[in-house]
């Protein structure tokens, strides 16, 4: 309809229901990513008039036409949707969940609101909760019936199912904080026995050594994100070697590189990462930081088997 005469059969129709007292504000018109981003020139002025009636428009499958959003940030949705039946029952890929954090924060930068739908079981609902849906679909939640469901039909199993979440989210944040402040307090021990004078390769093997049961790798920064050591690596064997092609290294394109860096000069301790794939090894790592001196600061890298090991870490 849209394609044959730009939209206007469908405005005229959609004027006659107004006219009757059918309320615009409650219509969501949804269209597939794929044809949005083919036919963005043609209607993206139709769309934009439609949204100024109140009609919600919806984007299906956003997310699958990888390296289109900013032209589906062009047309402004209002909702997107995105589909969750790639999920096993016991399995969350992490490059699904990268590239839907992505998504997470692209909808919050336009205004958007995430909708997932094909949500059967219980470890779908988790992860769209966890990636910042809003709206949630499918048969875990309710059936499809040929009539409108009560408001609140899902709604003592969503707050049972909620309040799961937030109690296991709380329990890894603990996990977390407390990983931070074990490895604050070790490496102030350390520092203590390091003298000022010494070179950073002499300290990275001092704090390896003495973080060996948590680390892998461990190397100094400065705030511009050069790297001042060598790496520290622990070898197949257990034992540290110095890798000294890490020198002069920069890092300061990493993702939020700057803002832990400032974080670190404001808070004066040290910092737990997120979750992310670590190039050299292909597997998921988090990293302590921490200031050891004015503009200078520690990387301790810590492998997915310690991570795997301790409950709240993954």
């Amino acid at each position: 309809m849209l394609l044959n005469d730009n939209g206007e059969t469908l405005l005229n129709l959609l004027q006659t229901y107004a006219e009757r007292g059918f309320n615009l504000n409650r219509l969501v018109l949804e269209l597939s990513a794929e044809y949005v981003i083919n036919h963005i020139e043609e209607y993206k002025h139709l769309l934009a008039y439609m949204q100024t009636l109140g009609i919600r428009l919806a984007i299906d499958d956003a997310g699958k036409q990888n390296g289109n959003l900013e032209r589906l940030a062009m047309i402004k949705p209002n909702i997107l949707k995105v589909d969750t039946s790639f999920l096993e029952e016991d399995a969350l890929p992490h490059l699904y969940q990268d590239v839907h954090h992505l998504l997470s924060m692209f909808s919050r930068k336009i205004g958007a609101t995430l909708l997932f739908k094909g949500i059967s079981t219980f470890q779908q609902l988790n992860y769209a909760w966890r990636n910042g849906g809003r709206y949630y679909q499918g048969d875990y939640l309710e059936k499809e019936l040929p009539e409108f469901i009560s408001a609140n039909s899902c709604k003592e199993k969503i707050k049972k199912d909620f309040h799961h979440f937030l109690t296991f989210e709380q329990k890894k944040m603990k996990a977390q904080l407390d990983l931070t402040e074990s490895i604050n307090n070790q490496l102030n021990k350390t520092l203590k026995k390091i003298n000022t004078e010494d070179h950073y390769d002499k300290t990275i093997l001092t704090v390896a050594n003495d973080c060996d049961a948590i680390t892998f790798r461990v190397y100094i920064c400065n705030q511009s994100g050069y790297q001042l050591s060598s790496n520290a690596e622990k070898n197949s064997d257990g034992e540290w070697k110095l890798h000294y092609e890490g020198r002069q290294k920069n890092w300061s394109w990493r993702p939020y590189f700057f803002e832990n860096i400032v974080r670190m000069n404001i808070e004066k301790k040290g910092i737990l990462s997120d979750l992310y794939t670590d190039i050299e090894r292909d597997e998921r790592i988090r990293t302590y930081s921490s200031p050891i001196a004015e503009g200078v600061f520690i990387f301790i890298d810590i492998p997915y088997d310690f991570l795997y090991e301790q409950e709240g870490l993954l």
